[in-house]
């Protein structure tokens, strides 16, 4: 519903900055500004109201991004050594 209104005033404002002349790309500028304010807003009170869920249910934030490249190697070593195997086997019968 936000998109269609974003399309929807975007539209109308190409069709004021039509009439309004040399003032259309500075309403148009205002009009974006306001729709792009507004949606930042309500992704702001979205990601508030998710920290409060997250801290009634004791849910925890975790840093399981931040692994180091030796340990993604080793991962990646290993599922190549099971996937060889594996085909290994296949192959066999």
């Amino acid at each position: 519903m936000a998109i269609f209104g974003m399309v929807v005033g975007i539209i109308l404002t190409l069709a004021l900055s039509l009439f309004m002349g040399p003032f259309g790309g500075l309403f148009m500028f205002a009009v974006m500004f306001g729709l792009v304010f507004s949606m930042h807003q309500k992704n702001k009170l979205i990601y508030e109201d998710l920290q409060m869920i997250k801290e009634k249910l004791g849910i925890e934030d975790t840093d399981d991004v931040l692994i180091s490249n030796e340990e993604i190697e080793k991962e990646l070593e290993e599922e190549f050594e099971k996937t060889t195997e594996t085909e290994d086997k296949d192959k066999s019968f």
